[in-house]
């Protein structure tokens, strides 16, 4: 199979925000490792293939202690932002995450930070420039 990997530039590439309604905040960058042309679709618009990695970090609240496991736990407060990359075929490439779930799973990694199931999918925009 012949691959059309695009070379790009990050223009901007942020860490996401999300306090729980259990204390802990969430912070979440998606991570663009590879972007792939795959041709175009039936109007002429471009279509990418995306590899991409989600890089996630636990903040505790001083006053923490650990819970049970819980699914579908509520998001009180977010602050999140487009990704944006320019890619080598001419497009700016934005990215940014939509979560649907959060599950605290009720065990620790050994720093003693509970650990989080996350859902994601990336919401994408392009646009020629």
């Amino acid at each position: 199979m012949n691959r059309n990997y695009l070379d790009f530039e990050v223009k901007k590439e942020i860490w996401n925000s999300y306090l729980l309604t259990d204390g802990v905040t969430i912070t979440l960058k998606v991570v663009l490792i590879n972007i792939l042309m795959e041709g175009l679709d039936q109007l002429g618009n471009p279509k990418f293939g995306f590899q991409m990695n989600n890089v996630i970090g636990v903040r505790l609240p001083a006053e923490w202690t650990q819970l049970p496991k819980e699914d579908d736990i509520p998001i009180e407060k977010s602050l999140d932002d487009w990704n944006e990359y320019k890619t080598s075929n001419g497009y700016l490439l934005k990215f940014k995450p939509v979560i649907s779930q959060i599950t605290r799973t009720g065990t620790c990694d050994p720093m003693g930070n509970p650990i989080y199931v996350i859902q994601t999918t990336p919401m994408v925009k392009f646009s020629k420039i």
